[in-house]
């Protein structure tokens, strides 16, 4: 639970960094956190452009991964981008 808590706020931070970038609207919606063992699973949607080039949404979907990791480096990170 608290887990969850603190990923979604360091969440929320990337997202702003993610409008600032892309000039548009993204968001992040099914965030899905969960612990077993030592290890940490994190999924999530990023909302990006639809007209975004693949190229462009994979290297923001690689850069929340890597902003997640940095505070949280035992955890699986996966970052699914949606068109919007």
């Amino acid at each position: 639970m608290l887990l969850s808590l603190v990923l979604t706020f360091a969440l929320l931070a990337f997202q702003r960094k993610v409008i600032r970038a892309t000039g548009s609207t993204a968001g992040v919606h099914d965030l899905r956190t969960r612990v077993s063992g030592n290890q940490w699973f994190v999924q999530l949607h990023l909302e990006l452009p639809g007209e975004m080039p693949l190229h462009a949404a994979h290297e923001l979907c690689v850069q929340a991964s890597q902003v997640i990791r940095q505070h949280y480096p035992r955890a699986d990170v996966m970052v699914h981008a949606d068109p919007v």
